[in-house]
């Protein structure tokens, strides 16, 4: 039988969802993931859903019929061996096509999906906010995606589905107020700061994720303190900034950005849009934590127990000694010459974004990506795609928050060719 696997292939299918089900009409599982299998003593394959597991939400039968009459919803389900808790999507289209479960957590570099045209945030259950709202609201239905679910209460647990340690730069004490007690309310703890200087000397003493940054304070405002935090290489390369401002005057978003801030935000704060924020927040650390790999690391495994991409094809690299046949040296100035250019192109990109020039960003990173694919640069080539994309669609925001990944990635790169090459140089 052939796996099951949304037009994806299968084993980028298995990667993405480690904690999936496929059921047919006759309420069999047909096809689980590996780590959800692992987790069971029982094999899983062949067995009815209602036999091994609760439906906890919609309170619905556990049957594919009643199931299929809930399309693009959010679900629950209880493991009935270990009480383990899955919250997942089901899609399926009509009987007798499979109805798929789509558990998280999900494990997978989301630039993988974008030449099938499928973004995660496709997905409802990958925004942890539409996530958290299912579990709190315990309504006997299907919660529906985002954009229809959001009701304007905070989530008291938000702190705890998306740990992030926060500092808030504010010098208004009725703002600082207001501030806090929105994040008490999502649950979070936030330290504070009176002013840029205040926020760089809290960042000397301790890492944070994320600055909450007003614009106009005494002694440092926002848009230098930021400035020095990204010149200077204050607190870590992930930290995000976010402005929090009244000022709606023409070109102040832009400044903020231009600055290095992450995203912008105006005052009075609206709950809606700091959740919004600081999920995208974590969601960007988690996929920097995802992507970090020590250089001299050897290959990671996944939750699903996939070993991630190499850093090199070397079939791409044993293309190019086969095109050059005993000159090798014509590959090695090949290699060289890509190595030399390195530098150029990733400052282009920079240059690019602190322009907001989106063509041209697109220009440089499709530079770099097409270039290191050429001498088997794959993994490169992948972290450089979703920034030529920002540029294809016109946009440079949200690139700069992938530099670090991009950088770290360059220089493994650089050490794998090196060692590549070594004997024929020595």
């Amino acid at each position: 039988m052939m796996p099951c696997s949304l037009g994806l292939p299968p084993q980028l299918f298995a990667k993405a969802f480690p904690f999936h089900l496929v059921l047919n009409d006759r309420n069999e599982i047909i096809q689980v993931g590996e780590v959800l299998q692992r987790v069971h003593s029982v094999l899983l394959v062949g067995e009815l859903l209602g036999d091994h597991f609760y439906l906890r939400r919609p309170r619905i039968a556990c049957d594919v019929a009643a199931i299929r009459k809930q399309p693009q919803a959010l679900f629950l389900l209880e493991s009935r061996q270990n009480g383990m808790q899955l919250r997942g999507q089901m899609l399926g289209g009509e009987s007798p096509e499979p109805v798929f479960f789509l558990g998280s957590p999900w494990a997978v570099d989301a630039t993988s999906l974008h030449q099938y045209g499928l973004d995660l945030k496709d997905f409802a259950i990958h925004d942890p906010i539409a996530n958290y709202l299912m579990l709190e609201d315990g309504a006997d239905h299907a919660t529906p995606p985002l954009s229809n679910a959001m009701t304007g209460r905070v989530q008291s647990d938000l702190a705890e589905q998306c740990p992030l340690k926060i500092l808030l730069a504010e010098d208004m004490a009725v703002n600082q107020k207001v501030a806090l007690h929105v994040l008490q309310q999502m649950g979070y703890r936030a330290d504070v700061a009176g002013n840029g200087l205040e926020v760089l000397q809290a960042l000397h003493r301790q890492p944070y994720d994320v600055v909450l940054m007003d614009l106009h304070m005494p002694e440092m405002d926002g848009l230098e303190a930021t400035r020095l935090l990204r010149e200077q290489k204050f607190g870590s390369d992930r930290l995000q900034i976010i402005a929090l401002t009244a000022d709606v005057m023409q070109g102040a978003r832009e400044a903020c950005l231009k600055a290095g801030m992450d995203a912008y935000l105006t005052k009075p704060i609206r709950t809606q849009d700091l959740l919004h924020a600081l999920a995208e927040v974590y969601q960007n650390l988690a996929a920097h934590r995802e992507q970090d790999r020590s250089p001299d690391a050897p290959p990671q495994m996944d939750s699903a127990g996939v070993v991630e991409e190499p850093i090199l094809d070397h079939k791409v690299l044993q293309d190019l000694q086969d095109l050059a046949g005993p000159q090798i040296e014509i590959v090695i100035d090949i290699i060289n010459s890509y190595l030399d250019d390195l530098p150029n192109l990733l400052q282009a990109i920079h240059q690019a974004i602190e322009r907001s020039d989106a063509p041209a960003l697109r220009k440089a990173a499709h530079a770099l990506r097409s270039t290191s694919a050429t001498v088997g640069a794959v993994s490169l080539a992948e972290r450089v795609k979703p920034v030529e994309e920002l540029g294809r669609t016109g946009t440079t925001i949200g690139a700069k928050s992938r530099m670090a990944s991009i950088h770290s990635e360059t220089e493994r790169v650089r050490k794998a060719l090196q060692h590549h090459f070594q004997d024929f140089q020595d």
